[in-house]
């Protein structure tokens, strides 16, 4: 197996894909709901589902999107012609939502999602629980190599997913596009792995993110290894896959832009609107970041998003605060995070016989809320390109016991800081991607 990090081979996304799919909206823009209503019924009119049974697929919690404002639209498209509707929760390995968090999801708090959506039943990815998964095969370690350019060589992949996106007819995949650590760009077939999959593909596939490095990887636009690895999974897939992809406006109370296709037109028309909506590029470098992460991300494994979409622009040396007085754990799912604590890519591939065993998705995780840094094996010095803080309510001793610094969330004058020059504060840190403008002009053509 390949340890060293090295840069990745990004291929450019194919002429012609996203163009493969029916988009309507564009980058600064806000579509009404009547226009998104109307475009669900035209996309979905024009598909042969009658008399077949649909999983509908969702992100949790975790993800800003308008939910109520596409799924009561795919509802009626799909009332009376469907044989059955199970909407499925794509946890990736989160918690499981509540029934109330889901109808907050769904914007059903009224009258609960059975009465707002009649004949659909509404589930939690049970990723924890093996009687519902079903097993794809294994692609071999031979095409896993060539996936990924050799970041791995010598490990097979074992394909599992939720049995209900291999046992329905159709999979219809209703999710955002935003920046992301691990594959550049969310969404697509994203939403079947990790979404709806288990411990093997969400290992391998964020290990390869974590040999890349978040940092050099996160709003790249274009077929990553890490994209390439989630493709061939979902290819085995035998179901019929739909998607629609969405851009996000600020907020995340409306849509800028929707899109329907195939997994992957769908996703990439939106990966080029994304590139132009949810990454800001700033001038320089700054001293500190105070990232203000939102009461959605519950814990550290989800409220990290503050740290690795805001550490880009952040000096060498300086400071990157994840603000989240309301997280009080960091990995309640995750407890071997408290084993390895937080560390950078160097850490672990240059003791790689200590932690082999540990899960990889793990390891990436613990990467990605490290950023870039060196360590040195002979004298056991690790050095990070970046200092990390919590300023949360998880206690100063267990912030430490994870490598990680403590700030007391209370000593922080947020609205002074705002006007400090030197540090830049992120409000609702996690979705948005900073960059520096340097890296602006090759992206800029990327996303055209």
């Amino acid at each position: 197996m390949t340890t060293a990090t090295q840069q990745p081979t990004i291929h450019p996304i194919p002429e012609g894909l996203a163009e493969r799919a029916a988009l309507l909206g564009g980058p600064g823009g806000i579509l009404t709901d009547e226009q998104i209503a109307g475009f669900v019924a035209e996309q979905l009119a024009g598909q042969d589902l009658d008399g077949k049974s649909v999983c509908v697929i969702i992100p949790d919690g975790t993800r800003s999107v308008p939910l109520p404002k596409v799924l009561p639209a795919i509802h009626d498209a799909l009332a009376g012609r469907v044989s059955s509707v199970t909407v499925l929760i794509a946890l990736g390995t989160h918690a499981a939502m509540s029934e109330q968090a889901i109808d907050q999801l769904l914007g059903s708090t009224e009258r609960g999602a059975k009465a707002t959506y009649p004949e659909w039943t509404v589930l939690n990815h049970a990723w924890d629980d093996p009687s519902q998964i079903a097993d794809l095969g294994v692609i071999p370690a031979e095409q896993i190599a060539e996936l990924t350019g050799g970041l791995l060589t010598d490990i097979p992949m074992n394909v599992q997913i939720n049995k209900l996106c291999v046992e329905s007819d159709v999979n219809l995949v209703v999710g955002p596009v935003f920046p992301h650590e691990v594959v550049g760009f969310s969404g697509g077939n994203k939403y079947f792995f990790p979404g709806c999959s288990v411990h093997d593909v969400i290992d391998i596939s964020h290990w390869v993110g974590a040999l890349i490095t978040a940092s050099r990887i996160i709003g790249t636009l274009g077929i990553t290894p890490v994209r390439q690895l989630i493709d061939a999974a979902s290819e085995l897939i035998p179901s019929e896959k739909l998607v629609f992809t969405m851009d996000v406006a600020e907020g995340g109370a409306d849509l800028g832009a929707i899109a329907f296709g195939d997994p992957q037109a769908a996703w990439a028309a939106m990966a080029k609107i994304s590139a132009q909506t949810h990454i800001t590029y700033v001038e320089k470098p700054y001293k500190r970041i105070v990232a203000l992460v939102p009461e959605m991300y519950e814990d550290m494994w989800t409220g990290a998003k503050g740290f690795y979409k805001s550490e880009p622009v952040c000096a060498d040396g300086g400071d990157v605060i994840i603000y989240a007085p309301h997280i009080t754990a960091v990995a309640e799912m995750h407890p071997g995070i408290r084993e390895i604590g937080y560390h950078n890519i160097e850490y672990f591939t240059k003791q790689w016989d200590r932690f082999k065993d540990h899960p990889w998705g793990e390891l990436a995780h613990s990467t990605h809320v490290t950023g870039l840094g060196t360590y040195d094996p002979e004298t056991g010095e690790e050095k990070q390109r970046v200092n990390r803080y919590f300023a949360t309510s998880i206690s100063k001793e267990e912030t430490e016991a994870y490598n990680v610094l403590y700030m007391d969330p209370a000593s922080l004058d947020i609205e002074a800081l705002r006007d400090d020059p030197d540090t830049l504060v992120i409000d609702h840190a996690g979705e948005v991607l900073f960059r520096l403008a340097s890296e602006c002009d090759g992206a800029a053509e990327q996303s055209k």
